[in-house]
C-alpha cells in the first residue's frame, strides 16, 4: 500500500506539472490526473454509489471529473485519478477522504 501511495504521488505531481506548464486543465484519459486519491477496495462501491450516483455528484460538487482504476483491485485497493482545475482535485480529494470516513460495512 506505500508502494501505490507513492506511486499516486508521482502520479499526482507530474499531472500537476503539466497542467502548470501547459495551462491546459485535464479532462480525463489519456491526460495526466491533477490529483490521486487511494481507496480501500471495500469502499469504492459505496462511493460510486448506485448507478454511480454518488460519484456524479462529487464530480458535480467539485467540478472534476474522477475515474476509478480498479486494476489493483485484487491488492485491496483502487485508485481515485481526479481530472480538473488544482483547486477542483483538492476539494475532491477532501469529499473522497470524508466519504471514506463516513463508510460503515452494510451487515448481513
Amino acid at each position: 500500500l506505500a508502494a501505490a501511495v507513492f506511486r499516486a504521488q508521482q502520479v499526482e505531481q507530474a499531472g500537476l506539472e503539466a497542467i502548470r506548464s501547459t495551462g491546459q486543465i485535464p479532462r480525463g484519459p489519456p491526460d495526466l490526473p491533477t490529483g490521486t486519491e487511494v481507496i480501500e477496495q471495500k469502499c469504492v462501491a459505496y462511493l460510486i454509489g448506485k448507478g454511480g450516483q454518488a460519484l456524479a455528484a462529487i464530480n458535480a460538487a467539485a467540478g472534476v471529473s474522477i475515474q476509478i482504476d480498479q486494476s489493483t483491485k485484487s491488492f485491496g485497493w483502487s485508485m481515485a485519478n481526479i481530472y480538473g482545475t488544482e483547486e477542483g482535485a483538492a476539494k475532491a480529494k477532501m469529499i473522497l477522504r470524508q466519504k471514506v470516513s463516513e463508510y460503515r460495512p452494510l451487515r448481513a
